[in-house]
């Protein structure tokens, strides 16, 4: 609702209005833009009812030389198309990790839970050497410090028994805190899983043990020749570096992006260089009909005809004589470029260290391995002999208190080889990008015998 008049007269009406547009930017960075709108007046006093107005309008801009082509048009498309990739393959990453965490805590857990039950028999086994200890001391067979040792290895065995309970305890407790669930709740780990991963292992101990004495002994004084590790029995993922690196370099999520980041920042180098060329834009404008107001009240309806149009054409030059800004900006991207090729190379360096790091892990724990093996077996068969020429008078209490230590030793540390070398195969895995969480989130293993 609007008035116009002046003393002689007052005019009262409303005036109603719509519009329509569509702008559009193409690839070689032509723009166009149109819009068109109709008005309707109407009076409520004077001698006319109502009447319209119609009003059409375009223009277009296409630029020459400066911001020209679909290479520079496209490119905030492009990037946003690459921030994407680079978003889903950071968050791919991410469940790879996470799934490493979860089998590196859950294998952990295993490995404290076996320890609780290595000190709980090695507990049973001091109590009864104390208590046949205390017997063969009230026969006079056995002296009373004996006994006293005797004693005091129960009560280490006894505060290493509670220890670890308690860091068994507490490495549940983290278990369940990683996998989302409270701490009070009841779960039950798969102990049986860690006895069939020794099984698995168990081909990798077989051959020519590290210390032998049954055959031919030399000398005491004789040369004595250091073996390097026997390789003969090696693992299905201990392949070679050269062939490891080759394949993380083909399937890094991590190092394909630093990649794409050296070629954005190649793009935005070009990108900034063209910013300091000279601007010359071609345009154009028409505009076609008329609006209506309560001024021009005495005026017929307005007509959309094209040859009353308004139509007009410019060309605009801006020489680069004052670039300082785009100039910085150039300067920039030349150092962001730098700063990317850097980065590309020192991930680079940092997958061979690690898969280099990872393959000589995996040499070292399948010695160990086999080194606690028959530590084990060595440490079960002195344990069986000091105690039968203990009760026999021809060995004394340390003996075989100073036995079973070492057999609670070799226990833990067979089982410590066994989980180290398990999380080292899929820490390699991880590092060569091969190791894959399906949408169920199974880990699925890349079986690389044949890169060996």
């Amino acid at each position: 609702m609007g008035t116009s008049g002046n003393r002689e007269s007052r005019l009262t009406g409303s005036n109603s209005s719509g519009q329509a547009g569509i702008a559009r930017k193409f690839k070689n960075g032509l723009e166009f833009s149109s819009a068109i709108s109709v008005n309707l007046v109407k009076m409520l006093t004077g001698d006319r009812a109502s009447f319209w107005g119609v009003l059409g309008d375009a223009s277009i801009s296409v630029p020459l030389l400066r911001g020209a082509g679909e290479f520079i048009v496209q490119e905030p498309l492009r990037q946003a198309e690459r921030n994407l990739l680079y978003a889903v393959r950071e968050f791919e990453q991410y469940k790879k990790d996470f799934a490493y965490n979860i089998v590196q805590s859950y294998l952990n857990t295993l490995q404290a839970a076996q320890r609780v039950r290595n000190q709980a028999e090695n507990y049973k086994r001091v109590v009864a050497s104390t208590r046949r200890s205390r017997r063969m001391a009230n026969a006079g067979r056995l002296p009373e410090y004996q006994f006293d040792q005797a004693v005091q290895d129960e009560l280490r065995a006894r505060d290493s028994w509670i220890s670890a309970c308690q860091s068994n305890a507490n490495s549940l407790d983290s278990f369940k805190i990683l996998v989302g669930l409270p701490t009070d709740a009841q779960i039950v780990l798969q102990e049986q899983e860690l006895a069939n991963l020794a099984l698995d292992l168990q081909a990798l101990t077989t051959g020519k043990p590290p210390v032998d004495y049954s055959g031919e002994i030399p000398p005491a004084d004789a040369e004595v020749i250091l073996l390097e590790p026997d390789d003969s029995n090696a693992g299905k993922y201990e392949i070679q570096d050269v062939k490891a690196i080759a394949l993380a370099f083909q399937q890094r999520l991590d190092l394909q992006t630093l990649a794409d980041r050296v070629a954005d920042a190649q793009r935005k180098v070009l990108i900034a260089e063209d910013a300091l060329r000279a601007e010359l834009t071609l345009g154009g404008s028409a505009a076609v009909g008329q609006r209506r107001s309560y001024s021009n009240t005495r005026q017929n309806n307005a007509e959309f005809n094209t040859r009353a149009g308004s139509y007009s054409g410019l060309l605009t030059l801006d020489l680069p004589w004052e670039r300082t800004r785009e100039r910085n900006v150039y300067r920039e991207s030349l150092l962001d470029l730098e700063a990317a090729v850097r980065s590309l190379q020192s991930k680079e360096d940092e997958i061979k260290l690690d898969i280099r790091r990872n393959l000589r892990m995996l040499r070292q724990y399948r010695e160990t391995l086999i080194i606690q093996s028959q530590a084990v077996t060595l440490a079960e068969r002195r344990v069986k002999s000091t105690d039968t020429l203990l009760q026999a008078g021809r060995a004394e209490i340390r003996d075989l208190l100073e036995a079973q230590g070492a057999l609670l030793s070799a226990q833990n540390s067979l089982t410590g080889a066994v989980v180290s070398y398990r999380l080292q195969e899929f820490d390699l895995q991880r590092n060569l990008g091969v190791l894959t969480v399906s949408a169920e989130g199974q880990l699925q293993e890349l079986n690389l015998q044949e890169y060996k």
